[in-house]
């Protein structure tokens, strides 16, 4: 066959487009990878896939499973199965896990998460969900580090957005972020008030203007510190505390944002509670919730 200048060249089995100005999308069908690259680039390794095409905001289609990211100062990173995007622009996200996530933030992006989950990105304060054991953890005045089975994943610009994969919902607060744990791990982030988790029937007790003690069984959770919030799963307890920090439990774990009083969210059939200054507590169980400071 011949090909004059305008022709294209399509390969059925495993095509592969790669336009490339200022952050180009590209197409591969088997095992796409994309890689458009001008300005700050991203390379996506899936199963077989890799999606970046990042130019100040580009977006990669996979079309097997992948992810459509666009970045510019605050975009979606879309994850299907197991991909990750991670386009990068003034602290950023490479998450390898398994079945992880990569999130691409610009002070405050949003990583949107396919299965049932809602992610909620916040500028100066945003949240990191986590897929099956990971861990992102971001740090900006007051952070959480999180090692739990197998991965960490911490890049954060002013506050990062980390997206579980199960069920949950993430809440994430200024100047405050956001770990979820999601085995059995605890998250214990600490600016001028600190969280200590007991794993098996777990107590939480946070120390900053108001501390929270949590009893397991028929929990019930009073979290003090301008406001804070006590969530216990099973057994676990999350505490979170205002100009502090949260910890997140281990089974169907919590996860707690902070503006001066902070958020619990449950994860069986999470709930969102973002609090400043008086914030609320959700247990699932048999909890009772009691958000005391402020409100």
């Amino acid at each position: 066959m011949r090909r004059t200048q305008r022709d294209l060249q399509r390969d059925r089995s495993r095509e592969t487009a790669v336009g490339r100005a200022q952050g180009d999308v590209h197409q591969d069908r088997s095992r796409e990878t994309v890689v458009g690259r001008a300005q700050g680039d991203v390379h996506q390794d899936r199963s077989g896939e890799t999606s970046v095409g990042r130019a100040q905001g580009d977006v990669h289609q996979d079309r097997l499973r992948e992810t459509a990211v666009g970045r510019a100062q605050g975009d979606v990173h879309l994850d299907r199965s197991r991909e990750t995007a991670g386009g990068r622009a003034q602290g950023d996200v490479h998450q390898d896990r398994s079945m992880e996530t990569a999130v691409g933030r610009a002070q405050g992006d949003v990583h949107q998460d396919r299965s049932m989950e809602t992610a909620v990105g916040r500028a100066h304060g945003d949240v990191h969900q986590n897929r099956s054991r990971e861990t992102a953890v971001g740090r900006t005045q007051g952070d959480v580090h999180q090692d739990r089975s197998r991965e960490t994943a911490g890049g954060r610009a002013q506050g990062d957005v980390h997206r579980d994969r199960s069920m949950e919902t993430v809440d994430g607060r200024a100047q405050g972020d956001q770990h979820r744990d999601r085995s059995r791990e605890t998250a214990v982030g600490r600016t001028q008030s600190d969280v200590h988790q007991d794993m098996s029937r777990e107590t939480a007790v946070g120390r900053g203007q108001g501390d929270v003690h949590r009893d397991r069984s028929g929990e019930t959770s009073v979290g003090r510190g301008q406001g804070d919030v006590h969530q216990d799963r099973s057994r676990e307890t999350v505490v979170g505390r205002a100009q502090g920090d949260v910890h997140l439990d281990r089974s169907r774990e919590t996860e707690v944002g902070r503006v001066q009083g902070d958020v619990h969210l449950d994860r069986s059939r999470e709930t969102d509670v973002g609090k400043a200054q008086g914030d609320v507590h959700q247990d699932r169980s048999r909890e009772t919730a009691v958000g005391k400071g402020s409100c």
